[in-house]
Order: C-alpha cells, then sequence, then structure tokens
C-alpha cells in the first residue's frame, strides 16, 4: 500500500531540509504547492536556486541523452542532448497529440513538417497541405520588412531587402543597401528609387538602357494596346519590333484596319503622318498623294547639295 502523510487533510506543512538548504523540500499543504529551494511556493511547482533546472534522461536506445530546462541570469535555456550522446536529438511541439513544429539537430526549423527544404534555404521550413504562407504584420505607421545580411553592423545588416511602408503604402526592393524599385499605393512602378509618376518607370544617374531580347531568333517587340480591354489581343493594338531579320518595324492596327502613324513635335501638334494606303502626309491629315506636303506661302521642298561632284537631283 501507499504511505500517506497528512491523510486527515490539515493545514500542516512538510519539510526536508538538505546539507546546506534549509527548503530543499517543502510542501505548503495550506495553499497545496510545493517548493524546492523555496518554501513560499507561487506556483504548483516552484524550483529557486542560483540556475535552477530540471533534467530528463532517457535511459532507452538513444545513447541515454538527457535534456535539461533551465532558468540562467533570467535566461529560459532549454537543453537537448548538451553531451551529443544520443543520435537524432532535437526539440518537438505537439498540440493535440500531432506535431506541429520541430528543432532538429542542425539547428534547423521545420513548422508542419519533418523535412527540411532546399540545401541552401533550409534553416526554416513551412509546410502544409493547402495554402501556405506567412503574415508579418507591423503598425499603421512602420514598416514590415524581411533583411538579407551579411554582418553585424552598418549597411552589412541589410544588404538585401524586401520592405513594406505602411504610412505611403509602398513596396520596395533594395540591392546593395540601395533600394533599387519601388511600387506605390496606385500600383506604378519605378526601377530605381523614390516614388513613381508613370505606370512604368526607369530612372537612375547616368544612361538608363532598357532591353528586350529574345534567345532563340524570334525577335523582340514591345505591344501597346489603348482600347477598353488593354489584353493585346485581336486586332486593335500597336507594336514595336524588332524582327529575327534584325529589321525594326512600327505596326500600327485597329478593327477598321485603317490605323495610321502619326508623328507629334515640340507643341505636340501632329507633324507627319503615314496612313494606311502608305501616303506620307506632312501637316497634313489626308491626301491622294504619295507625299503630301500642306503649307502656308512659301513652304516647298528644297533638294541643297552639299559638296561632292555630284549635284542634288529629283529622278523620275
Amino acid at each position: 500500500g501507499a504511505t500517506v502523510f497528512n491523510n486527515a487533510g490539515a493545514d500542516v506543512d512538510f519539510r526536508i531540509e538538505g546539507d546546506t538548504e534549509a527548503n530543499l523540500f517543502y510542501v505548503d499543504a495550506g495553499n497545496n504547492k510545493i517548493g524546492i529551494g523555496t518554501a513560499t511556493a507561487s506556483q504548483l511547482l516552484h524550483l529557486k536556486s542560483g540556475a535552477p533546472a530540471i533534467q530528463f534522461e532517457d535511459t532507452g536506445a538513444n545513447g541515454s541523452a538527457i535534456s535539461v530546462i533551465e532558468d540562467n541570469d533570467g535566461l529560459m535555456k532549454l537543453r537537448n542532448d548538451p553531451g551529443n550522446a544520443g543520435t537524432g536529438s532535437g526539440i518537438t511541439f505537439e498540440v493535440d497529440a500531432s506535431e506541429i513544429m520541430r528543432i532538429d539537430s542542425s539547428g534547423r526549423l521545420l513548422l508542419g513538417t519533418t523535412t527540411e527544404g532546399v540545401a541552401n534555404a533550409s534553416k526554416f521550413t513551412i509546410a502544409t497541405s493547402a495554402h501556405c504562407g506567412v503574415t508579418i504584420r507591423s503598425g499603421a505607421a512602420h514598416d514590415g520588412q524581411i533583411a538579407f545580411s551579411d554582418g553585424t553592423s552598418g549597411d552589412d545588416e541589410f544588404r538585401g531587402q524586401i520592405r513594406y511602408n505602411h504610412t505611403s503604402n509602398f513596396f520596395a526592393i533594395a540591392t546593395d543597401a540601395t533600394e533599387r524599385l519601388r511600387i506605390n499605393s496606385s500600383g506604378k512602378v519605378r526601377v530605381g528609387s523614390g516614388d513613381p509618376t508613370y505606370n512604368l518607370e526607369v530612372q537612375g544617374t547616368g544612361q538608363q538602357v532598357i532591353l528586350v531580347g529574345s534567345t532563340n531568333a524570334n525577335g523582340a517587340a514591345i505591344v501597346l494596346d489603348g482600347d477598353s480591354n488593354g489584353d493585346g489581343s485581336g486586332t486593335d493594338y500597336s507594336n514595336i519590333e524588332a524582327n529575327s531579320s534584325g529589321n525594326l518595324v512600327i505596326h500600327a492596327d485597329n478593327p477598321s484596319g485603317n490605323a495610321a502613324l502619326m508623328f507629334k513635335t515640340g507643341d505636340s501638334n501632329e507633324k507627319m503622318r503615314l496612313d494606311d494606303s502608305g501616303r506620307l502626309l506632312l501637316a497634313a491629315t489626308s491626301g491622294t498623294a504619295r507625299f503630301h506636303i500642306k503649307g502656308n506661302g512659301g513652304d516647298g521642298i528644297k533638294i541643297e547639295n552639299a559638296g561632292g561632284t555630284n549635284g542634288a537631283v529629283i529622278d523620275l
């Protein structure tokens, strides 16, 4: 049978004294608490010492590994297999009899899985059979960000950066500690730094170059669709193309088949037009001749020889 102390349930405390500790084990019967190293337990079980710790020792097939829970100078420590006596050591967290998180022997944090991710990105892996993601929630006047660091001070702490600014609601990407791309709250994009004015901008010091290239000789093009759907389908868009022969092709089209190329300079008024019949119109928007010039008195055509032995001619 069992040996029962205080079977009558009286308010009588029980204390075991050690060689140097008066309250090596203290039962506070009146408050139903147990103190180890203290007579005034504040929890059901209260440990008090210079660095209180609880040790668990596995005597099974895992090499008699131990685990320790310790409070050291206010720092809570969970130590698993500190002597490296076992194999497959780690710390797991379970909820409702299912593992939800693990720290494995390589220091990898695995959430929802026991299998790490790709080798160069395996320190933190999240997995689920449904949609999966991470939410970063910051203050309404503060940034949410992920920083990529190769040092512990200065710009080395954020050499690469993905940042969302909640004050102005813009998204920015930085490389080498400098902002390189921004999407503002209206969805406008600037390659460079600062807030964009137009839908797509490239801005920076020195000459700025945009490349659209094909890697299999199929040409490269920019499509401009200004109708109601803006999806680049059908026959209602224009494009500028470098074709596979290296020729520059400027193509205008519309559903009526009468699109024209119009040229504007200076005051933004139209100065020249190439219509759908191949007529070149200068200062005119319509005409019947292949080359039509419209102007005030004194306007004309001048052909000037700037030097050399050949004269300036019109050959019909």
